[in-house]
C-alpha cells in the first residue's frame, strides 16, 4: 500500500508540473512584469527580487538535502526561516511606506 501511495504522489506531482510548465510556455500564465514595481517609474522591485531569490535558494537547498538523504524530511535551519521572515518584513514595510506616501498626496 505504501508503494502505491508513493507512486500516486509522484504521478500527481509530475502531472502538475507538466501542466504548469505547459501553461507557462503557451502564455496562459502571465509572467510579464512579475518583478516590476506597480504604478511607479521604478523598473524592478528590489523587494520582489529579494523574495524570489530567497525562495529559489531555499528550494534548492531543501531539494539537495532531500536528495542526499531521502529517508526523512530535512529540517530547515533557523537562518533560512529568519531570512525569509526578514525579507517579508522588509517587503511589507516598503509596501506600507509607498501606500502611506501615495495616500498623503
Amino acid at each position: 500500500m505504501s508503494k502505491f501511495i508513493i507512486t500516486e504522489t509522484w504521478i500527481f506531482l509530475i502531472g502538475l508540473a507538466i501542466i504548469v510548465v505547459y501553461q507557462l510556455l503557451t502564455g496562459k500564465i502571465n509572467m510579464t512584469c512579475l518583478l516590476y514595481e506597480k504604478n511607479t517609474a521604478v523598473k524592478y522591485s528590489p523587494g520582489r527580487v529579494q523574495l524570489l531569490a530567497v525562495v529559489i535558494g531555499s528550494m534548492f537547498y531543501y531539494l539537495l538535502k532531500v536528495c542526499l538523504d531521502p529517508s526523512h524530511f530535512p529540517t530547515l535551519p533557523l537562518e533560512f526561516l529568519l531570512l525569509s521572515g526578514g525579507g517579508n518584513l522588509i517587503y511589507l514595510i516598503g509596501k506600507s511606506y509607498s501606500l502611506l506616501k501615495n495616500m498623503a498626496r
